[in-house]
């Protein structure tokens, strides 16, 4: 998925301008591992939403249970995740849900709801939830050295059942500690992360801004046929700031294809466009796409609009002016 940038940041991204996540798990064996998370999908400029931390997204939902309270929130995010451990949670009878926890109650209304669904498995539960599937006969004599209740093997069955018909993913990611975590976390959310990376990168002047100088440099009385031509000098730069990597320039109005590995700020390249003319006023306005990227192996494409006017029988000199319409980051390089 391609985010559009303008000059102050995203817009017209198809991401909402804060995407909420909510995160699911069980609480006090995992208190520490949550608030890494949070601090993680904050720094990613989305709005994490905890059940266990009011400084989140979390919102209380007046004269309403607990669990209820989790579903109002689960039914408002755009994304779920669900970190499974060692523990499955008590169960909710009294709420009405019989023989489920809420972490399983909130996966449950997330796929109901057809969320965009990230389930993390500690690398020892999917170790444990390998030995019972392979032991269907003789479950009830096994005893495990990390899970403390079967019903999570459950869980982690119904997810594996989810099929592309529901348009969610079955798939699932282990974790050996809170750093694989968090990588994998970034991973998964990877156009979340460069996006607010992108703009970090543009607040701190990273993210180079390139210009056209063009001038009319004459006309060619030659003719080839009845057709005269007019030569344009074209000085290609980069404003005060960094350098543009791997700089390539086309247009489909017309002859522009250019490539150069390093367009550094203090060097401008300089080059002859030679367009056809009848001898009248001449006036284009070519479309003209630059890609390149930042040190950073962030790439970009700029879209901008080259306006040529000139009339060589009465304005030797001739206008022209480069407007940059719109820039699009396309990930990274590689």
């Amino acid at each position: 998925m391609t985010i559009f940038l303008g000059r102050d940041g995203l817009c017209g991204a198809p991401l909402p301008t804060t995407m909420h996540v909510f995160v699911s798990s069980t609480c006090y064996d995992l208190l520490d591992l949550r608030a890494e998370l949070q601090t993680t999908l904050t720094e990613a400029g989305m709005t994490p939403v905890l059940s266990d931390r009011m400084d989140s997204g979390f919102k209380v939902v007046p004269d309403a249970n607990s669990i209820e309270t989790c579903l109002a929130n689960v039914r408002a995010c755009d994304a779920f995740i669900i970190v499974l451990s060692r523990r499955y949670g008590p169960t909710l009878e009294v709420a009405g849900y019989a023989g489920l926890s809420a972490t399983h109650v909130e996966y449950q209304e997330a796929v109901r709801l057809g969320k965009r669904i990230h389930m993390y498995v500690r690398d020892r539960l999917e170790a444990d939830f390998t030995v019972w599937k392979k032991n269907r006969e003789h479950r009830e004599k096994l005893s495990f050295p990390w899970c403390e209740d079967g019903k999570l093997f459950d869980l982690i069955g119904e997810h594996r059942k989810l099929t592309d018909e529901r348009s969610q993913s079955n798939w699932l990611w282990t974790f050996r500690d809170s750093v694989e975590l968090k990588a994998r976390l970034r991973a998964d959310f990877r156009q979340e992360f460069d996006a607010t990376t992108i703009n970090r990168l543009r607040d701190l002047g990273r993210v180079p801004d390139i210009y056209f100088v063009c001038s009319h440099a004459g006309n060619n009385d030659g003719s080839r046929g009845n057709v005269g031509y007019l030569k344009f000098r074209l000085d290609l730069g980069t404003l005060a700031g960094p350098s543009a990597l791997r700089v390539r320039i086309s247009s489909i109005d017309v002859d522009l294809d250019r490539f150069y590995h390093v367009l550094p700020n203090d060097k401008t390249e300089t080059f002859l466009l030679e367009l056809p003319w009848d001898g009248q006023q001449f006036q284009i306005k070519p479309e003209v796409t630059i890609t390149y990227s930042v040190l950073e192996g962030y790439l970009f494409r700029d879209v901008g609009e080259l306006r040529i006017l000139c009339n060589p029988n009465h304005d030797p000199v001739g206008r022209a002016i480069y407007r940059r319409v719109g820039r699009e980051y396309l990930g990274r390089e590689g």
